[in-house]
């Protein structure tokens, strides 16, 4: 079985760091802040998979986790982020 991408682990590589909130998972970096597993999106089992991206407080990027590293990767490039 594959496992599944761990994207807090991915973005603590990357040197963010990870915040404590009750419901979503936020990981920043200066002022990037990353929140994962939202539930504004579900997976096929029904857990959350969403993600919102806010540069300097202005939300650039809100929809689906990215499902790997490259796809992480590309999506932080395509904004300006990486």
């Amino acid at each position: 079985m594959e496992e599944r991408f761990n994207m807090e682990k991915s973005l603590e590589e990357m040197g963010y760091a990870t915040q404590e909130k009750e419901r979503e998972c936020l990981s920043v970096k200066g002022s990037i802040a990353i929140w994962y597993a939202v539930d504004t999106f579900l997976d096929e089992l029904g857990r959350p998979a969403g993600c919102v991206i806010e540069n300097k407080g202005a939300r650039v990027y809100e929809g689906k986790m990215p499902e790997n590293q490259d796809a992480l990767n590309r999506l932080l490039e395509s904004l300006h982020i990486l």
